[in-house]
């Protein structure tokens, strides 16, 4: 037997597209069949974001603190942050507390200048801000966090989806059903609607379904132990 030997094979987002339409029972025909399924790509992406930490948009980012200024904007690709350390001039870092918003917006004298030690994080409509405490009094240390973001925005149906192989299989039958939405009967009788109806569920089944599977493996694999208190 002689296999290829590579391990690169993807699909582009003109492939994923023919191949979610087949799914449906369609084909795409024209420009706007196209526009569509890029759009209800986008939208399906940005789901996924919402549905918890995936471990492939997870990565390291770090700013340069300025004396006197406590917010800080993280940028539109950001969607939460996991874990900030303050790294001094020797790179030592150290953890810092996450406080809630509403916790910041507590305190009486947010200008108030010191060591810090806190952060809150405001997602707001277009990017998120973070908000350190107390408001450092000088320039020599940094940020460093962990955040996560959204998958890259899909532009052009020649570049390839932002996200592992694995989940492939999720995103073609999560387009299919996204697409099955939009498109009525095709005879326009009632058992032809049954029939349509019959496929969205089997589409969103699947999609579901593979989503989950992608997303098991996507877990952190690393053993955690919990002791009671006491035995340390």
């Amino acid at each position: 037997m002689v296999s290829s030997g590579t391990y690169s094979w993807q699909l582009n987002i003109s492939d994923i597209v023919d191949e979610a339409y087949e799914l449906a029972g369609w084909e795409a025909r024209d420009g706007n069949d196209l526009i569509t399924a890029r759009r209800s790509l986008n939208l399906l992406l940005t789901e996924w974001a919402s549905k918890g930490v995936n471990l492939w948009t997870i990565e390291e980012d770090s700013l340069d603190l300025v004396a006197g200024t406590a917010a800080y904007n993280l940028g539109p690709e950001t969607v939460d942050v996991l874990t900030v350390m303050q790294r001094d001039t020797d790179s030592i870092d150290t953890n810092m507390t996450r406080i809630s918003i509403e916790e910041y917006m507590s305190y009486p004298d947010k200008s108030a200048q010191g060591s810090i030690s806190q952060f809150a994080l405001q997602k707001g409509a277009t990017q998120p801000t973070l908000y350190v405490y107390p408001t450092p009094n000088d320039s020599t240390v940094d940020l460093v966090f962990w955040k996560v973001r959204y998958s890259q925005d899909i532009n052009r149906y020649t570049e390839t989806p932002d996200l592992p192989r694995r989940f492939i299989p999720a995103l073609i039958f999560g387009l299919a059903w996204y697409l099955s939405l939009k498109k009525p009967s095709v005879a326009g009788s009632e058992e032809a609607g049954k029939l349509d109806g019959q496929k969205r569920v089997t589409l969103e089944t699947r999609y579901k379904e593979l989503f989950e599977e992608a997303k098991g493996e996507d877990r952190d694999k690393a053993s955690l132990f919990l002791l009671p208190g006491g035995y340390r």
